[in-house]
């Protein structure tokens, strides 16, 4: 099945800190027109989204045009999460939907600190098999 013609930027307004919410911004860049566009957030476990921040929906999208919306997240430990976007463009008959996922590393990327949740014999390759096709 075709995905939904439509891509997603983001960018983490500031270093993900363990307990500390902070700003996931992205942007929607529609290339065909739709009557509207539903975003479904969902986290990976231990990723807290803000109450009523787990769906929105932009009304009457354009093409070429830009579409932005930041989404405030909170992780519980240092470690690596996936913030999953779920988009659908409704056209008058038909709807379309593309998954996208933002990887957030919470902690000391260069340091000698803990292991992501789930690292151990073959964990990254099964967190990896549990995300593919996201």
């Amino acid at each position: 099945k075709a995905q939904a013609p439509i891509e997603l930027k983001f960018d983490l307004l500031e270093r993900p800190v363990q307990g500390q919410p902070f700003d996931v911004a992205i942007a929607l860049l529609p290339q065909t027109s739709a009557r509207s566009a539903t975003v479904v957030v969902t986290g990976s476990d231990g990723l807290t989204i803000d109450q009523g921040a787990e769906q929105f929906e932009f009304p009457a999208v354009e093409a070429a045009q830009v579409y932005r919306h930041s989404i405030k997240v909170t992780p519980a430990t240092e470690g690596f999460y996936l913030l999953t976007l779920s988009v659908s463009l409704q056209h008058d008959q038909t709807s379309d939907s593309r998954v996208f996922s933002v990887p957030i590393l919470v902690g000391n990327a260069g340091g000698g600190g803990s292991a992501p949740p789930a690292a151990g014999p073959g964990g990254a390759q099964q967190q990896a098999e549990q995300h593919r096709g996201t």
